[in-house]
């Protein structure tokens, strides 16, 4: 669906509920598929009981919240100027970039590199979870046959991000539960910024967690927590 929004997901939510015969369910998202969970649960508010984010992205272009602070500063704001303002010459680098991204995070010791000192520490940054996320790299960005590499789906991923979401945080009724590790790469700023506007919604920053184990490590209490509320 090129040019889509996130809100556009609400379309296939509706599908698979209606095709399963489910007529409440609760929401999940982690990272970027943080935008996704609140989403549905403004447009489908008499479906959605709750929801449940880890380490979420914030919206693009917020007047109170600087999203390019402590991710690359002007140089990723430039990123996402030419995203707006130069779709084609920003597609074009994009699918540049494909090939070392691949070589990169489709390789575990890249992962292991990555996470330094937190290296074998527990399950979300053991070599078992390197592999996996690996394989998701390759997957996303494998060759095709004429030698070019298949990214459009993470292209329009990075797009749907930095354009409006298309919704409304405040039209959330459900309870939401937000964690983020004050360790991640991603500012808590974002976190912090979606808790703002959010109706119902709790909020935990853990002291030692980043974006690799937020979601593992509060996974648990995190079903409990749905279960209540279902």
């Amino acid at each position: 669906m090129p040019g889509r929004a996130i809100a556009d997901c609400v379309s296939d939510v509706q599908a698979i509920m209606t095709e399963l015969g489910i007529t409440q369910a609760a929401a999940w998202g982690s990272s970027g598929g943080g935008p996704y969970a609140l989403a549905t649960a403004a447009k489908l508010p008499e479906a959605v009981t709750a929801v449940c984010v880890f380490a979420s992205i914030g919206p693009y272009g917020m007047p109170d919240l600087d999203f390019a602070d402590g991710l690359g500063g002007d140089e990723f704001r430039e990123e996402i100027r030419k995203i707006l303002e130069e779709p084609e010459l920003a597609r074009s680098d994009f699918r540049a970039k494909s090939a070392i991204t691949l070589a990169q995070r489709g390789s575990s010791d890249w992962w292991l590199v990555r996470w330094g000192d937190r290296a074998g520490r527990d399950l979300a940054h053991s070599s078992e979870w390197a592999d996996y996320l690996a394989v998701c790299t390759r997957d996303a960005l494998r060759a095709n046959h004429s030698g070019s590499f298949d990214d459009e789906g993470w292209w329009e991923d990075e797009n749907a991000v930095y354009r409006p979401w298309g919704f409304d945080l405040a039209n959330i009724q459900a309870p939401v539960r937000i964690w983020h590790g004050m360790q991640d790469f991603l500012p808590v700023a974002h976190a912090r910024w979606l808790a703002g506007r959010i109706p119902k919604v709790t909020t935990n920053f853990p002291a030692d967690e980043d974006h690799t184990n937020i979601e593992e490590n509060n996974r648990a209490a995190a079903f409990a927590w749905l279960a209540a509320h279902i």
